[in-house]
């Protein structure tokens, strides 16, 4: 076991994690407390599909300024 294995602590924003996934080589990461209690584990699917689902919101605000442009030049 390593002397410190690679974690994600519960306030850790998704960007921090696949940045620290990123940097340790790993595809799962441990979710701690900050007493280093476990809370759950993190997997890079985690991830891909809450990054998948900002991108989804992204391109609905892009849609929804298009569409309000597109009305105020008619």
């Amino acid at each position: 076991m390593s002397e410190k294995p690679a974690v994600v602590e519960e306030e850790d924003d998704l960007l921090d994690a696949l940045a620290h996934m990123r940097e340790r080589g790993v595809r799962r990461l441990p979710v701690v407390r900050p007493d280093g209690a476990l809370t759950g584990m993190l997997t890079l699917d985690n991830l891909l599909e809450a990054l998948g689902e900002e991108i989804d919101g992204l391109v609905g605000v892009m849609r929804a300024q298009r569409t309000k442009e597109l009305r105020l030049r008619s």
